[in-house]
């Protein structure tokens, strides 16, 4: 109906909604196809918010695939987006997989949360960093994380 109605924005919204779908069913080459059809029609819009939203879509499934160069290519793009426009929320998503401590610092002070799949990856995400440096060490680097400046978790987040 919206593409024969030629509503770009409504169809690129439409379109990354199925890829959110389609990766929740574990069908990712489904997902991974709308996320990229999502995240070209808002370019071609110009709509740069929606764009890094999409992107960050993009590198989920791309890291569930385990394609991790096209992961950090998708989260960079976002996080510039996000940057450029000081767009808190895509600055935070871009770098929920690398700074869980600065994750949660800057949803405390925005009052804001992670959608449902966002949640479960960022969850997965805590509990394999828990595992891998024990509570102890998970603290210390989430306290870390939270007492970083945005501009310097950024920083760190882009230097791998």
């Amino acid at each position: 109906m919206r593409r024969a109605a030629g509503d770009k924005l409504g169809i690129a919204k439409a379109v990354g909604n199925l890829g959110v779908i389609a990766m929740v069913l574990e069908d990712y080459a489904t997902a991974r196809a709308a996320h990229a059809e999502s995240v070209a029609l808002h370019r071609e819009l110009g709509d740069k918010p929606g764009s890094a939203e999409a992107l960050i879509n993009l590198a989920n499934v791309a890291v569930t695939q385990e394609d991790y160069p096209a992961a950090r290519a998708s989260l960079e793009e976002s996080l510039a987006l996000s940057r450029d426009l000081d767009y808190k929320f895509g600055i935070n998503t871009s770098l929920e997989t690398r700074l869980l401590g600065v994750v949660q610092h800057l949803l405390e002070d925005l009052g804001g949360e992670l959608y449902a799949l966002e949640r479960s990856l960022y969850d997965e995400a805590a509990a394999l960093a828990r595992q891998g440096l024990g509570d102890a060490a998970f603290a210390r680097a989430v306290a870390a994380g939270q007492a970083l400046a945005e501009d310097d978790a950024i920083a760190q987040a882009l230097a791998g």
